[in-house]
């Protein structure tokens, strides 16, 4: 009985337990352990975080909330996640740290989850929900970092060679929480990839600073700029960046990659995709688009380059497509659309040669701008200059900034002389010695030619390829009245395929006539060429057809058509007014139109003759139509018009008042119809309108309606042949093709489709790339270094960049390392290389700078009375001397030369994004931010520090005295010119010749607005350092 109560008692006491009610321990019963190492279990997982030595994986048992931070370094461990999840949460601080020589890995299936709750940096101190520094690294699954009282922590946080791979999300869900980001990265080899989303709700997305990388594989999305990268930083987003803001923005020779769209979702002054800086890079795949007012879809300023492989689009009012300043470049393989604003706006000052490529077109409210201190210059589309600057573009240009937009894609449009495609063959004055076409650009050239004024008569063309004019807008051979083709033209049975002239959406009104041909004249022959995939929408004065708009007398022979024609007025299959002569030809073009006269083969018919053809194509007509399936309206002004052996079996429609027939529209003054035919069994829809309905014309004797049936039969094919004209070797035979013209007859050699596309023929093989440099020669501090890399395989030129190399020391983009070390040991230098295909190679190398001993090198400071004081600060790596061996104390030194001596010898903790106009992209902008940071330094005004300008001593005594936040001091009689210094130096200067920092000169003057020498920096430098070791 005791034993069963017992088993009661003990039975509840776990049912409560599960729900966190009671502590088995306290009852004497063992908890369930959480984790394993080997064959040792653990009840929490804190307790073996604790036991846990390099090597040991931990085992999940169940899953895990554990609370307080986990923290490893100097050793491997693995969490071996069994299916389960381990969710790691802390408040205040960093929920995952791994410092040097520590390393956390997963295995198995499951989740790793770091939460950090209100975690909370400093202005000096930055944190992260997950952080990795020193060389440490860790994976997780996803990082959320939360609460309103975060601050200046970021959900990711890699430095000094950090690295954390993140297999899910990385998440700073902080809408009042500030500077929290959804990654960031600093320092060389500091490396986060984050295979989910990074996502930022009051700051940025993802922010790679100081020689460090990001790559995400999902979208980044935040409300300040989605992607930053600065100071020789790489960002590669595979998805789409957006932010409020701005959507991606590289600096300092940085490099940001972005698979899908940069976009700017609703900031006004936002940026889709922004570079600045030399050597710094945006290459957006899809579209860079802002959506706020004066908004920028592409910035690039000084040295800056944004590619975008898209559009762009600027969509706010007064935004600008493209914005570039400073020698910055922009190159847009899109369109760039700002309907509401500037399409390209390029700012430049006295030496800047900023530049915009535009493959694509520019919609904009304004064209292009050029703008210089406000003397801006608006361009229209037509005021390009000439010659271009660059083949297959329009120029724009003021001399400094320039615009290049690619011609449009019409054929023709960018040629600029009459020989600029000479054709080939002969002169042209024969049959034997015609002109032969056997490119589109040959087609094109012809032409400009004619549409110039020569109009050919009495010369010989043969097509002696099949042509594809797909891809680009087709300007007609003899598209005016007074310049059409005049010449003979012979098609060699070849076959042109797609033509394009308007769209739906833009109706071409340009040309007198539209076709290939447009007008051609009373001496033209035009015979034995096919046309297939045409598309025509136009309006015209006289005329649309496939092959010619107007044909004023000529003679066309066997020449075929395929397609569809959308047109007014007067749109045919084949040709779309014809006053000449048509043998042996066909029309399989659907032709559509608001206009009277419209036919499937012809659509006016003026005297000409039109024998032995046919018309397989649908007619729509709108209101008041002549419209037939053969030809719309007939006339016979000479009374010798005759149209014979004819046939049409396509459906036609019309509506209000006017005329549709099967085969003809409308007649007058008697046109000879001669056996032709149309299909009976075609719809020939009659449509009531305001009134009235079109006459629908029946059959007659000479143009019969027969069934679609008999049309396709032998019996029908012998009564075509039986009817051809004398004499009959003038035309070709009938004969019905096995899957041609479905069913129809055909003439003998006619061919209504196009041929099969050829294979494409091979590419070249192209070399594997790859970087041939095996290792970098040592080099020696303060003295000249040269290497060059080389590389191997891939398409040159190829473009060359190095992160960590030392100070002093730069590579050029075609491979050079070169420069003067300012420092000395052991570097690790990436170098990167992409090929003319944005090919990308890199590579890691090992570089070695021996230090100078500082003993008796410097000859010319021996006997100077500053040599001890050089001696002790050379030794100390804060200055160095000249690769000649000399040091020159009496130099004059600049302010950003003592403000970087200034940081170094105070051994301040390096900070970034604090810079001016004037000291971006220089060697000192890291050691001028960090002395901003610090309030060493304050420049003339918020954009200019004046970083090249000699200091005065002046200026130094400030710098001193607020590096040192020395106290005021009361005025000093000693020094006789204080009155020549200015109101705010005189304090500073007292203060720093008070505490034995600076000195005066033996005539007791100070010399307030002199410059300072070398010399006299370094007696200062040495004086400040014997003060803080005496602090110290």
């Amino acid at each position: 009985m005791h034993k069963r109560i017992y088993s009661w008692v003990l039975a509840v006491i776990m049912v409560f337990s599960m729900f966190g009610g009671i502590n088995l321990e306290a009852f004497g019963v063992p908890g369930v352990p959480e984790c394993k190492i080997g064959e040792t279990e653990y009840e929490l997982f804190a307790d073996a975080l604790t036991a846990s030595v390099d090597g040991d994986t931990i085992v999940l048992l169940r899953h895990i909330d554990h609370t307080g931070k986990i923290a490893i370094t100097n050793k491997t461990i693995t969490f071996d996640l069994n299916g389960l999840t381990l969710n790691a949460t802390n408040t205040g601080d960093v929920t995952v740290e791994v410092g040097a020589g520590g390393e956390i890995g997963l295995t198995g299936e499951g989740e790793f989850n770091a939460i950090g709750v209100d975690v909370k940096g400093t202005n000096f101190v930055t944190k992260g929900a997950v952080y990795t520094h020193d060389g440490g690294k860790a994976t997780v699954t996803n990082i959320l970092l939360t609460g309103d009282q975060s601050y200046k922590s970021h959900g990711a946080y890699a430095v000094t060679g950090g690295i954390i791979n993140v297999l899910g999300n990385s998440t700073a869900d902080t809408p009042n929480g500030t500077h929290c980001r959804g990654a960031q990265t600093e320092g060389i080899n500091s490396k986060i990839t984050v295979y989910g989303k990074a996502t930022s709700a009051n700051s940025q997305g993802v922010v790679a600073d100081y020689d460090s990388e990001i790559e995400v594989f999902g979208d980044v999305e935040s409300r300040y700029t989605a992607a930053l990268a600065t100071f020789n930083s790489k960002i590669t987003v595979h998805g789409n960046t957006t932010s409020i803001v701005d959507g991606a923005k590289a600096f300092g020779g940085s490099h940001i990659f972005i698979g899908g769209d940069a976009i700017s979702s609703s900031a006004n002054y936002g940026y889709g995709a922004h570079a600045h800086g030399t050597g710094s890079l945006v290459n957006v795949s899809g579209s860079a688009i802002s959506y706020g007012d004066y908004s920028n879809g592409v910035f690039s300023s000084s040295g800056g380059s944004v590619t975008v492989h898209g559009d762009v689009n600027s969509s706010g009012t007064g935004g600008k497509g493209v914005y570039t300043t400073f020698n910055g470049t922009a190159i847009i393989n899109g369109n760039v659309i700002s309907e509401n604003g500037t399409g390209v706006w390029a700012w430049h000052n006295v030496d800047d040669k900023p530049s915009v490529t535009i493959d694509g077109e520019i919609i904009a409210e304004t064209f292009i701008q050029l703008d210089r201190n406000a003397d801006i210059k608006t361009y229209r589309k037509d005021d390009y200059v000439t010659p271009t600057t660059k083949a297959g573009y329009y120029t724009y240009t003021d001399g400094h900034s320039v615009v290049w937009v690619s011609y449009p894609k019409v054929w023709g449009i960018e040629i600029e002389s009459t020989d600029q495609y000479p054709f080939d063959g002969g002169d042209g004055s024969s049959e034997e010695t015609a002109y032969e076409i056997s490119t589109a650009n040959h087609l094109a050239q012809l032409a400009y030619n004619v549409n110039t004024g020569n109009l050919y008569s009495g010369k010989y063309f043969k097509l002696v390829n099949d042509v594809d004019l797909s891809g680009k807008e087709w300007v007609p051979i003899g598209a005016y009245v007074t310049n059409y083709f005049n010449g003979s033209f012979d098609g060699n049975n070849r076959i042109i395929v797609g033509l394009k002239i308007g769209s739906s959406t833009v109706i071409n009104t340009s040309y007198y006539a539209s076709g290939l041909f447009g007008v051609i004249g009373s001496d033209s022959a035009l015979e034995n060429l096919r046309i297939f995939d045409s598309t025509i929408y136009s309006t015209t004065t006289m005329g649309t057809g496939t092959l010619a708009g107007y044909n004023n007398g000529g003679e066309i022979n066997h020449c075929g058509s395929a397609g569809t024609i959308n047109s007014y007025p007067s749109p045919g299959g084949l040709v779309g007014r014809n006053a000449g002569n048509i043998y042996n030809s066909y029309s399989n073009v659907n032709v559509t139109s608001n206009g009277s006269d419209i036919g499937g083969f012809v659509a006016y018919n003026d005297g000409g003759n039109i024998v032995n053809s046919y018309a397989t194509g649908d007619v729509i007509a709108g209101a008041y139509p002549h419209a037939g399936g053969f030809v719309g309206y007939a006339v016979n002004w000479s009374g010798s018009s005759v149209i014979e052996n004819c046939y049409a079996t396509g459906d036609v429609s019309g509506s209000a008042w006017g005329y549709i027939g099967g085969f003809y529209g409308r007649t007058i003054e008697g046109i000879n119809f001669v056996k032709s035919y149309w299909n009976q069994d075609a719809d020939i829809i009659a449509v009531e309108h305001n009134g009235y309905t079109p006459s629908v014309h029946g059959s007659s004797e000479n143009c019969l309606s027969i069934p679609s049936a008999t049309m396709k039969s032998d019996s029908f094919v012998s009564q075509l042949n039986s009817n051809l004209p004398s004499p009959q070797t003038d035309y070709y035979e009938w004969k019905i093709q096995a899957k041609t013209n479905e069913g129809y007859p055909v003439h003998g050699n006619i061919f209504t489709s196009a041929p099969e596309e050829p294979s494409p023929s091979p590419r070249p093989s192209i070399p594997e790339l790859g970087i041939e440099t095996t290792s970098l020669p040592d080099g020696i501090e303060g003295e000249e270094y040269e290497f060059e890399m080389k590389a191997v395989g891939g398409v040159v030129p190829y473009n060359w960049s190095a992160e960590g190399l030392p100070v002093g020391l730069s590579m050029s983009a075609e491979g050079i390392i070169s420069g003067i070390s300012d420092e000395s040991g052991n570097f690790s230098v990436k170098v990167e290389m992409m090929d003319n295909r944005n090919y990308y190679r890199s590579r890691v190398y090992d570089l070695s700078i021996e230090k100078i001993e500082t003993e008796n090198i410097f000859e010319d400071a021996k006997d100077h009375w500053s040599g001890d004081y050089i001696k002790e600060v050379v030794s100390r790596n804060i200055i160095n001397g000249y690769p000649d061996r000399t040091f020159r104390p009496e130099n004059k030194i600049t302010r950003e030369e003592f403000a970087s001596i200034l940081v170094r010898a105070l051994g301040l903790e390096s900070k970034t994004g604090l810079y001016f106009e004037d000291t971006l992209d220089r060697w000192s902008t890291g050691n001028i931010s960090t002395a901003v940071y610090h309030s060493i330094i304050k420049g003339y005004s918020e954009n200019a520090f004046g970083p090249e300008d000699f200091i005065t001593r002046e200026q130094m005594a400030v710098m001193i005295a607020r590096a040192l936040v020395l106290d005021e001091a009361s005025e000093d009689t000693s020094l006789s010119d204080m009155d020549e210094a200015s109101t705010w130096s005189k304090s500073a200067i007292l203060s720093a010749v008070s505490r034995g920092l600076l000195d005066g000169y033996p005539d007791g003057t100070f010399k307030p607005k002199n410059n300072l020498t070398r010399a006299e920096a370094i007696k200062v430098i040495f004086n400040l350092l014997i003060n803080l070791d005496g602090t110290n």
